[in-house]
């Protein structure tokens, strides 16, 4: 083959030559032929103007493979990464864009927004790494010092880890991150068997991971188990202090174990064992205190066993150990095991209330603290149903026109009804409360002409995506009639339509009714009787100056009279939302001067 050039030469070469030069391109040496200039440009044109997703993907494999052995810097890659990939662009483009986003990270390059759009792109598979990128950079950011904060930090990567693995099927990587941020809050709860069976969930995924994985990461998440497993073997060691009966060595076993932590190693890339040293971290800022809480008393038999130790190791881990009792002999009993427990038990009440509560009770008032268990377990099943109490306003006031209008209609139907129903509010709640950035299409006045609907419906279908059913969304999936529904969700057989348009005049329920409301009563006629219907409300209003209504005006459960009269056993009905677009923000309706 000759080897290419420019661009220019790449460009004549068939598809397979082109395929087998990048294919080779470590193999045969082919980059000792370029200047770091030329290679430069030669690579940036590849990836800015091959169409074959699989060669645009081979140049970024490239190019990061050349950061690594220093024959392109950083900021270069960084700056393809950024801007040269269009945020459309083939979804196996944007899965290596977020991967070597991630791994070439900085966070002054402005990496964060891209893995912020690209967490609500409209591929599943996308959005999905974008979220799970996005848990390990939370994760690494966690500080090293035991903050306070921990159960927070461990809590939203959680969140996004969980997010990443119900979006798609198989994402056992995620899964495996989630359920070990999950254990690790167990182990700051104390309970033993509630971690116990947290430990046995990350091993069940790990072995999962070890099918389902190309070698990929896999190494990695084996020595993060091994963690896990010396983690409790520690901390079961410690809850049996009472029973020790030889002091030291007991306390050597407990070392061993410690350093057999510490020395967990992973044969991979920096940021594998990046994360790892993040991991054992946080373990060891968990476990630490344990030391504190279950040697108390023993503080004595410590400073005895210092005396005579000659190991200069673990003398140095006996000290530690006798400092931290030291410390913590006259602090407050730490409220950080029940308020882990708590959060972890009742995950829709807000960390924040359960640490303001917790920090009313006194040690010794276990009624007070039976009362407020009992309290969070009636409130969490019905705490927040959109995470808004706008929303949930709302939400209470369809659901009851819903009860009302179909009395009898089967109550597991509803409650899957009620997810989507609640997905939906809390998407208008957000686009009308966070920053435009987010929703800048609701914001765009070029997209009130044109065939715009589309852009739309993928606002909706990305935000739809992320929620905790997000895996049961589907986009232009289902059938209708002679029509196409364009998003649906779907339950073990339950679908429910989600109907999108678009208007520039100001719409009145008349005008819904008559307008619109037909065609998103057909939709659901075959199936499940309820649908929603949403009308993105794009007038100038730039004019005018007048305000957006109240929120709670938005929304209204409308229904049609059906053309043949049967009875009606089965009727349809529609949750019908204005939804404001073209908007413009709060400052620039102010006139004063």
């Amino acid at each position: 083959m000759n080897i290419p050039k420019q661009y220019q030469d790449f460009d004549n070469l068939s598809e397979a030559e082109k395929s087998d030069f990048l294919d080779s391109f470590f193999d045969e040496g082919y980059f000792q032929n370029y200047t770091p200039p030329v290679l430069k440009i030669l690579l940036q044109s590849i990836i800015v103007q091959e169409t074959n997703a699989y060669i645009r993907q081979c140049a970024l494999e490239i190019c990061s493979s050349l950061v690594l052995i220093s024959k392109l810097s950083r900021q270069t890659l960084l700056g393809i990464l950024l801007e040269d990939i269009e945020d459309d662009a083939d979804p196996f483009v944007q899965i290596s864009r977020l991967r070597l986003l991630f791994l070439h990270y900085d966070a002054s390059a402005n990496a964060d927004q891209v893995f912020e759009q690209l967490s609500r792109h409209l591929n599943a598979d996308v959005s999905s790494e974008a979220l799970y990128r996005k848990g390990l950079l939370a994760f690494l950011a966690i500080p090293q010092n035991g903050s306070s904060g921990l159960i927070a930090d461990l809590q939203s990567c959680h969140s996004l880890f969980s997010e990443s693995s119900s979006i798609v099927e198989n994402r056992v990587d995620a899964a495996y991150f989630a359920a070990t941020c999950d254990f690790i809050l167990g182990l700051i709860s104390g309970k033993q068997e509630e971690y116990q069976n947290l430990l046995a969930e990350c091993l069940v995924l790990l072995w999962r991971l070890e099918i389902f994985s190309n070698g990929e990461n896999l190494s990695l998440s084996q020595h993060l188990g091994q963690v896990l497993s010396l983690s409790v073997d520690i901390i079961k060691k410690l809850d049996e202090e009472s029973k020790w009966w030889n002091y030291d060595a007991e306390l050597k076993e407990v070392f061993a174990l410690h350093q057999d932590l510490i020395n967990v190693q992973v044969n991979g890339s920096l940021i594998d064992q990046t994360i790892l040293q993040q991991f054992k971290q946080v373990t060891s800022s968990v476990i630490s205190p344990l030391y504190s809480s279950n040697l108390i008393a023993s503080s004595g038999r410590l400073g005895v066993l210092i005396e005579k130790e000659v190991d200069p190791e673990y003398q140095r881990f006996l000290k530690e150990i006798q400092d931290s009792l030291n410390q913590n002999i006259h602090k407050k009993k730490d409220n950080v095991q029940i308020i882990a427990f708590l959060a972890r038990r009742y995950k829709n009440i807000p960390l924040q209330q359960i640490e303001a509560d917790i920090s009313l009770i006194s040690d010794d008032d276990p009624l007070a603290l039976a009362g407020l268990i009992s309290a969070y377990a009636a409130k969490d099943a019905t705490y927040s149903m959109t995470g808004f109490p706008q929303g949930d306003e709302v939400f209470a006031m369809l659901r009851k026109a819903i009860e009302n209008f179909i009395p009898q209609y089967p109550v597991e139907k509803l409650n899957s009804f009620s997810i989507v129903l609640s997905n939906v509010i809390a998407y208008v709640v957000r686009s009308m409360q966070e920053k435009k950035e987010f929703f800048p299409e609701l914001y765009n006045p070029k997209l009130a002409t044109g065939k715009t609907e589309h852009i739309f419906q993928e606002s909706l279908f990305r935000n739809l995506r992320q929620s905790g059913a997000g895996f049961r969304y589907l986009y232009e999936a289902n059938q209708s009639g002679a029509g196409r529904v364009d998003v649906t969700y779907n339950d073990n057989g339950l679908v429910f339509p989600v109907e999108v348009k678009k208007t520039k005049t100001k719409p009145t329920w008349q005008d819904i009714q008559a307008d619109y409301l037909a065609q998103a009563q057909t939709y659901t006629n075959s199936y499940d009787q309820l649908g929603i219907f949403m009308v993105f409300e794009l007038s100038d209003k730039t004019g005018n100056n007048t305000p957006i209504n109240d929120i709670r005006e938005l929304f209204q459960f409308q229904h049609l009279k059906t053309h043949y009269s049967l009875g009606g056993n089965y009727p349809d009905g529609i949750v019908s939302i204005i939804v404001p677009a073209n908007k413009v923000s709060p400052s620039s309706m102010s006139t004063y001067k």
